[in-house]
């Protein structure tokens, strides 16, 4: 589920309401509903996409680490080839080329 961070967030400030400390004009009912956008049948491999623009290219970028992993699956998983998967996320190739080294290098770290 994407929006983690609010869901967690929203959470912290509902067991701070309960507990009578100050979570600003937040109300009972603002806890109580809250909008979602379900995006039902989705291709994986567009999630991904999805994630990788706002993620990878986006403003809330992810460690080069995940930012990898996303890559890789895209490849191995989806079977995207590195001018789609450039193409997709507005990347260059040597960025996703970098990825997959660092990926490597990791995987390799990680059998050791």
């Amino acid at each position: 589920m994407e929006g983690n961070r609010r869901i967690a967030t929203l959470k912290y400030l509902y067991e701070e309401y309960k507990k009578s400390n100050d979570v600003g004009a937040l109300t009972e009912s603002d806890f109580k509903s809250i909008d979602l956008v379900e995006i039902i049948g989705e291709d994986p491999a567009q999630h991904l996409v999805t994630m990788g623009l706002h993620h990878i290219s986006g403003k809330k970028r992810w460690s080069a680490v995940n930012e990898a992993q996303l890559i890789q699956d895209l490849i191995t998983k989806y079977g995207k080839n590195e001018t789609e998967i450039c193409n997709s996320l507005g990347i260059s190739t040597n960025a996703l080329r970098r990825s997959n080294r660092t990926l490597a290098l990791i995987q390799g770290l990680q059998i050791k």
